[in-house]
């Protein structure tokens, strides 16, 4: 039969108070920790409400299998609470996203910031940073950088294949942040000319005005919010009428 959560609360205190390293989990008291996600979620589930107790002790656990360098289960277990999160967001209402949430992810990023988001891409990051655009728009603009600063190498690299793939992510993501017209549309055009300069390179003139004309587009849209954004419409219906005359 399994412990109560009280039961269980009670036994996980007791093994952060005989642990002399107490900044430190030690495997007594990340098996309890363990059993009690468990415990708590069957709750959440049950409509018992320890919904912030279960996203509270996913990420006190992340966070110190972060800390200790267990990178492969500070993995897993972020990805629990992104679990958590699109489980039960409808029975939590909006708050779920807006609220915990976020502030949760700002602790990450500030915790995270040198050791992710500067990281040199790679298959395994993109799968932990698709996960992580899910969660919010805020996250989908942070990864959407990630994408278009790590098309660069590969840019670099003259590897086009790879470059052309992240760009177009970048511009996938960037397209469904507009709640904020101020940040959004100078990053977005900004992949959106990279991308053009890509397929100048590759002498596909017909993807390089497709790119062009999508950033107008975004130019114009914003320019109607904001009169600084005129001196990209006319930038790019510069640079759109010298490549049709070019043709």
């Amino acid at each position: 039969m399994s412990e109560s959560i009280e039961k269980l609360e009670a036994r996980l205190q007791q093994a952060i108070d005989g642990n002399p390293y107490s900044s430190w989990m030690d495997s007594e008291e990340e098996s309890i920790r363990k059993k009690l996600l468990r415990a708590y979620d069957k709750s959440v589930s049950a409509g018992d409400g320890r919904f912030y107790d279960l996203c509270r002790d996913q990420f006190l656990l992340w966070k110190n299998y972060y800390d200790c360098g267990r990178i492969d289960d500070s993995r897993k277990m972020f990805l629990e609470m992104e679990a958590t999160g699109r489980k039960y967001c409808r029975s939590c209402g909006p708050h779920f996203f807006t609220g915990y949430v976020s502030r949760r992810l700002k602790q990450i990023y500030r915790r995270q910031d040198s050791l992710l988001f500067n990281e040199d891409y790679s298959e395994l990051l993109s799968q932990d940073y698709d996960s992580l655009a899910r969660m919010n728009k805020a996250c989908m603009r942070r990864v959407a950088g990630w994408y278009k600063e790590s098309s660069v190498a590969f840019y670099v690299k003259k590897d086009y294949s790879k470059c052309e793939e992240l760009l177009k992510k970048s511009v996938s993501l960037y397209a469904r942040t507009y709640d904020d017209e101020y940040e959004t549309p100078p990053e977005i055009m900004s992949s959106l000319l990279m991308l053009s300069d890509l397929y100048r390179l590759a002498g596909n003139a017909e993807k390089q005005l497709r790119s062009l004309r999508k950033a107008l587009s975004y130019a114009r849209m914003y320019a109607g919010w904001d009169c600084n954004f005129e001196r990209y419409v006319k930038e790019f219906s510069d640079a759109i009428k010298a490549l049709k005359k070019g043709k």
